[in-house]
């Protein structure tokens, strides 16, 4: 505030005036009101899937699972895609395994081609943070 700054010049008025808009800009970006889906190129997708009744068993492991295409929400090549959820919608079994995804991009779509940790003959729904 111009009064905190009694010694300065009175050019210092128009320097405050953009100076504390800018901060309270920040400070409300800053104060929980970031999110990756309104501040950062993401998205979020949901899928759902039915794992193989040789999920487990096949040989290559791979070869267990069906490759699942997600259209690409952005308008760049995404660099990364996590699961920031799983849910089992067969059993409703709480998930202990690691599970994490082998993915990659192609002609606009992001092919998942491996998901570890699951269980054979399950239902799955996925969602998936692509940023």
């Amino acid at each position: 505030m111009r009064e905190d700054l009694k010694d300065a010049p009175d050019w210092i008025v128009n320097l405050l005036t953009p100076l504390n808009s800018f901060m309270s800009s920040v400070y409300y970006a800053l104060d929980n009101d970031l999110t990756f889906t309104e501040n950062i190129a993401s998205s979020v997708k949901t899928i759902s899937f039915t794992t193989r009744s040789d999920y487990s068993s096949a040989s290559p492991v791979s070869d267990g699972f069906d490759t699942q295409n997600v259209f690409n929400p952005l308008k760049s090549k995404p660099v990364g895609v996590q699961i920031v959820k799983i849910t089992d919608l067969t059993n409703y079994n709480i998930i202990t395994n690691a599970v994490t995804l082998y993915w990659e991009y192609l002609d606009g779509y992001i092919k998942i081609k491996y998901c570890t940790g699951l269980a054979d003959s399950t239902k799955y729904e996925l969602n998936l943070l692509i940023f």
